[in-house]
């Protein structure tokens, strides 16, 4: 009589950091570097039906991420998660980014604009953080963090 032997292994694996087709990855995140203008709250809802945010920028080697990429592919302007429309004068990340950290990468005394709540990189300004009317139309950058599937891998 043979006995069989069947060991069933279940073993989470953890893809190899890869973002989705199109989306590069830069740390602990995936960027899309979308070549449609629109405004900052379509934007937010765009990136949103990908399951991501407008870009949170957190330190220096993002910020020189996001500009070398946007130099690569031609955006002169950007939009980001940065806004003041919640709490006058008070920039934070949305949405649920909270409240800008030690970096920030204004640009001269911005941010200055009265009705300018929205924040945009902008070649124009050595690309610098600008405030911008959220209606006026430009790029944009989604993020997401780096995607971990789990998969069931049986052996036998």
């Amino acid at each position: 009589k043979q006995i069989m032997l069947l060991l069933v292994l279940a073993i989470n694996c953890v893809s190899s950091q890869k973002c989705k087709v199109g989306w590069e990855l830069f740390g602990e995140s995936c960027y899309s570097f979308c070549q449609e203008t629109v405004t900052w709250i379509d934007a937010v809802q765009y990136c949103q039906l990908d399951d991501a945010h407008l870009v949170h920028i957190n330190d220096p080697k993002e910020y020189d991420f996001l500009v070398n990429s946007m130099k690569s592919r031609s955006i002169t302007v950007a939009w980001t998660g940065g806004s003041e429309r919640l709490h006058r004068g008070s920039w934070e990340w949305l949405p649920r980014g909270g409240l800008f950290g030690k970096y920030e990468k204004w640009f001269g005394t911005e941010p200055a604009g009265p009705d300018e709540d929205c924040l945009a990189i902008d070649q124009g300004h050595s690309y610098q953080w600008m405030d911008m009317s959220c209606t006026l139309s430009y790029k944009y950058i989604c993020e997401m963090k780096v995607p971990v599937a789990t998969e069931n891998i049986t052996k036998g």
